[in-house]
């Protein structure tokens, strides 16, 4: 469909962990102590279950072991007998007690004690049923979902303790991976898990095809969101009101949203590919009109269709809706603010991808505005500084063939071509933007000196860019960075050197008052960061 693909897609955030999750919380610890309880597990039984054709053991001894420790610790039996097999069921041996257990952990950022809750539950369920709890395995899923945005969000300091899982030390499947991928394909074999433990009986909520749809790609993650969507659908027409069901449409939207950007993304090359990501996000926009997320993949589709007016109209509206200085008329942030809703930011990706997209309609100003946002959450994500730089250069009176140049040069000539007629019509799109911008501002003409102060804002940002890079391969975490962004970034500072090679005197006045801004303070004794996010 249309003329590009889309940027990769975000996935849905409300109600459920998004992978990766890119924010500026560190990582989650879990309690030094577990362990050393008394050791009371007399009454434990050991129980191995292998759930059908997933190709794993949920549960061996060495991990049943770690768990039966964690519960004894925490619900402790004060008259150990021999004849305990025989009791009815104990907290420490109900399986719903166990799981409200981990539940209760996970929400105090303890995810390795909550695994540990959760996999002696799904040890006892098992010894009383002949099939695993479709419950406990979603629950399963979604701590381990929990560990892997943990491991990924996380920076060198934080550190993630999460030992005494147990149930896959030997997989080869899993034994190469790192921590953060290795929890997500291990809480996709966990949804999987459930669904086939569920057998279309409504024992498992949405989240679990929620989760799988974000998990896997293509057909696959559609046919999942497709089911999820069915199951919220029958919930919100089964007579929720009030904020059960504000929350229900939330997730739908998001989800629908999701399945739009499919559309754009894997199955981009879908005969149907343009009808049904219009129709989709048009139908996400009228389930929520006060969720910012559809109003945006709406514009993703005006914009992937040649329509930038209707592109900024639609990016408007998203951003009225959660951020107040471009507040918006339309209907639905009317609606919003009538009904006294506040709409939070959206997730640290969604405004990432709102960033790019307002670049791609030229609208500079507005896309550093997000960027702050972004960066006020996390300032060591190259690709934010990175984006920065590209809005400076733009800002500055910069090309955007750049990229056509260098495959040139390298003597690819159809992706050269590709890019320039990519570039032709990105340049169409911006300059519906920057007519809209300089109506707005008669000063709006690039002159040399404004040139160079943007230009030394860029190469700044693009330092930044580098020196993150060069932080994550110290650390061993080569390929973090993306190699072509750093490869693009490289060949701007080049363009950006030359030119202001030819402007000493400018170029040096520029980097002093950036020295002088970024020494600011406001009264009270706190730096501006508002105004200088990016001044280093």
């Amino acid at each position: 469909m249309g003329k590009k693909k889309a940027a990769a897609r975000s996935k849905p955030s409300a109600g459920f962990t998004k992978i990766p999750n890119n924010s500026s919380g560190g990582g989650v610890e879990e309690e030094g102590d577990v362990m050393n309880g008394d050791g009371d597990n007399h009454s434990s039984t050991t129980t191995t279950t292998t759930i059908k054709n997933n190709g794993f053991s949920h549960l061996t001894a060495a991990a049943a072991a770690a768990s039966n420790a964690a519960v004894s610790h925490q619900f402790p039996s004060s008259s150990p007998s021999p004849s305990s097999k025989s009791r009815p069921p104990t907290q420490q041996h109900d399986p719903r007690a166990l799981i409200a257990a981990a539940k209760q952990a996970l929400d105090s950022l303890q995810p390795g004690l909550a695994r540990k809750f959760a996999l002696r539950a799904l040890a006892s369920s098992s010894s009383s049923s002949p099939f695993p709890d479709p419950a406990v395995l979603e629950c399963l899923g979604i701590i381990e979902m929990e560990i892997a945005a943990a491991f990924m969000s996380a920076v060198e300091a934080d550190p993630i303790d999460v030992d005494g899982d147990g149930d896959d030390d030997n997989d080869p499947e899993l034994a190469g991976l790192d921590p953060g991928p290795r929890a997500s394909a291990k809480a996709e074999r966990y949804f999987r898990a459930a669904v086939d433990a569920d057998a279309g009986r409504g024992l498992i909520g949405a989240d679990v095809f929620m989760y799988l749809g974000q998990l896997t790609e293509g057909e696959e993650s559609l046919a999942f969101y497709e089911k999820g969507v069915e199951r919220m659908t029958v919930s919100a027409q089964s007579g929720v009101a009030g904020e059960e069901l504000a929350t229900l449409n939330r997730k739908m939207s998001s989800a629908l949203c999701s399945m739009a950007e499919i559309f754009m993304t894997d199955l981009c090359d879908h005969p149907e590919a343009e009808a049904r990501s219009e129709a989709l996000a048009l139908r996400a926009v009228s389930v929520d009109p006060t969720n910012p997320e559809p109003h945006q993949t709406l514009a993703s589709v005006r914009l992937s269709q040649c329509r930038p007016d209707d592109a900024r109209a639609a990016l408007d509206t998203s951003l009225g809706l959660w951020f107040a200085p471009f507040a918006s008329t339309s209907e639905a942030a009317a609606a919003a603010t009538a009904s006294s809703t506040t709409t939070p930011p959206p997730a640290y990706p969604n405004r990432m991808a709102c960033a790019k997209l307002l670049i791609e309609l030229g609208l500079h100003d507005r896309a550093t505005r997000v960027l702050e946002t972004c960066q006020r959450e996390n300032d060591e994500d190259p690709e934010s500084w990175y984006l920065f730089a590209f809005c400076y250069y733009r800002m500055g009176g910069g090309g955007c063939g750049i990229e056509a140049d260098a495959a040139e040069a390298a003597g690819n000539l159809d992706a050269a071509e590709e890019l320039r007629a990519y570039a032709r019509e990105r340049e169409r799109a911006a300059d519906v933007g920057r007519r809209a911008e300089a109506a707005a501002d008669e000063t709006a003409a690039v002159d040399e000196e404004t040139k160079v102060a943007y230009w030394v804002d860029a190469r700044e940002c693009l330092e930044r860019v580098d020196a993150l890079a060069r932080s994550a391969a110290a650390a061993g975490a080569d390929g973090v960075v993306d190699e072509a962004m750093l490869a693009h970034g490289r060949d701007l500072v080049a363009e950006i050197d030359a030119f202001l090679a030819l402007h000493g005197p400018l170029a040096e006045r520029a980097m002093r008052d950036d020295d002088e801004d970024a020494g600011v303070e406001l009264p009270g004794g706190e730096e501006d960061d508002d105004e200088d996010a990016m001044e280093m």
